[in-house]
Parts: structure tokens; C-alpha cells; sequence
């Protein structure tokens, strides 16, 4: 009775093991994209940071270097 029980198992542990296999392939894959994307969003951050840094420091330092260059000419 047994054997008849773990015959009728063995196809399927091999069938749900196929579909774990799948699954954890598909959500490695899910996981290396959402780390690009992550990674993606970190450099945008980075990036406004520095345009606010160009904002409160370069571009006025640039107004004043043109302006007196202005009062030169």
C-alpha cells in the first residue's frame, strides 16, 4: 500500500520540484532587476543632489563672475 502511495508521490515531489525550481528562478531574476532599479533610483538622487548643491553654491557664484565681468566691459 505504501509503495503504491509514494509511486504515485515520486512524479509528483518531481513536478512541484520543477515548479520550485521556476519559481526561485523567476523571483532571482525579479530581484536582480529590482536591484537595477534601485541602483538606477540611487544615481537620480545623487544626481539632484547635485543640482541642488549647483543651485545654492555654483549658480550664484556664476552670476556674480558674469555680472562682473559686465562691469568690466
Amino acid at each position: 500500500m505504501t509503495e503504491i502511495v509514494n509511486s504515485k508521490m515520486e512524479p509528483r515531489n518531481e513536478f512541484m520540484d520543477e515548479q520550485v525550481k521556476v519559481i526561485r528562478d523567476w523571483l532571482n531574476a525579479v530581484d536582480m532587476q529590482l536591484s537595477k532599479i534601485v541602483n538606477e533610483l540611487v544615481d537620480i538622487c545623487d544626481s539632484m543632489d547635485l543640482i541642488d548643491e549647483c543651485e545654492t553654491f555654483i549658480l550664484p557664484q556664476l552670476e556674480y563672475i558674469n555680472s562682473k565681468k559686465h562691469e568690466e566691459l
